[in-house]
């Protein structure tokens, strides 16, 4: 199993706390026990997640839900930590509206077809700290490797906390990540892309058409190159120039510039046309993988990432 990952995003209610939005949703409940209140928006994820129907997002083809059999309880699954004003667990979610093949390896004469009204899901961690006199919560979800469900996550906290006022989930790197990259990261790629219009002949009519074209170049330094030397490397490579249809054209010239910062056999690819800004995700110890079933073990990865919470708590909620 290739180790797992965690992206950080904010949830910024604009002036509203989670306290004003949990009594504003569930009218009735005891507004001096917090506990009450807490356990009152874990309800509205869980009323979601346990319908019949999968929740989704027709813009992703995406879904999600909670798998749980006759006898299991959804609260063992996803739960509620209302005194330390936390929800954690997992989620299952994946694509939808996809015609697929399953069979066993060893025998593909045999197969069926999984229709488009089929789900088919992975098991997610998922940890929210929504603190309820403040109006900033944080998410913090796993991705796996090639595939992750962050967009209909966005989508379900948004839902679930809209009111009369727009939810804004923004992605969100520890400073302390982003320093170690900078510090120790190998920049080993840059890539240029732009689209070139050239004139060609129409076999057809005998005559010269426009047509579009991408051009993409990669450059690999042979031994690779640090955080900040990049700058200086653009400004010599940029240089560079090359014949695509009648132009000469310069690298400087591509409309997209980009460069792939490695650390620990991770990479990131980042713009370096604009800010600079590296935004790599968190990684998880290969420890806390339990490879025979595929995902996280519960408690190792919520202590994992209680850690990073109060690592990063400084930096979101200063004092």
């Amino acid at each position: 199993m290739d180790n797992s990952r965690i992206e950080v995003y904010k949830i910024i209610c604009g002036n509203k706390t989670f306290r004003q939005i949990a009594i504003e949703k569930n009218e009735g409940i005891d507004q001096a026990n917090d506990n009450e209140v807490f356990n009152s928006i874990f309800s509205l994820f869980l009323r979601v997640l346990t319908c019949r129907e999968v929740f989704s997002t027709n813009n992703t083809k995406l879904g999600l839900t909670l798998f749980h059999t006759n006898g299991e309880d959804p609260n063992t699954i996803l739960s509620s930590h209302s005194n330390t004003q936390i929800i954690e667990g997992f989620v299952d979610g994946g694509p939808y509206d996809r015609l697929r093949k399953i069979s066993e390896r060893n025998n593909t004469t045999e197969f069926s077809t999984i229709d488009r009204n089929k789900i088919v899901t992975d098991r997610y961690y998922i940890y929210m700290y929504l603190p309820l006199g403040s109006s900033c919560g944080l998410l913090f979800l796993e991705r796996k490797k090639g595939q992750d469900i962050h967009k209909p996550v966005e989508e379900l906290v948004k839902q679930i906390f809209r009111t009369d006022r727009a939810i804004k989930i923004e992605r969100y790197v520890p400073q302390s990540i982003i320093d170690e990259y900078k510090q120790n990261g190998i920049v080993d790629t840059f890539s240029f892309s732009k689209e070139i219009t050239s004139t060609v002949p129409d076999g057809d009519n005998l005559e010269n058409v426009e047509e579009s074209f991408d051009v993409s170049i990669q450059i690999k330094p042979s031994e690779g190159s640090s955080y900040d030397s990049v700058e200086n490397i653009m400004q010599q490579i940029g240089n560079f120039a090359m014949t695509i249809g009648n132009a000469v054209t310069r690298l400087s010239e591509f409309t997209k510039k980009k460069a792939r910062i490695t650390h620990d056999g991770h990479g990131y690819t980042f713009d370096v046309s604009e800010d600079m800004k590296i935004r790599p995700s968190v990684e998880v110890p290969a420890e806390l993988h339990d490879e025979d079933n595929d995902v996280l073990y519960r408690e190792p990865v919520k202590q994992f990432c209680d850690s990073l919470r109060q690592q990063i708590a400084e930096e979101v909620y200063p004092v």
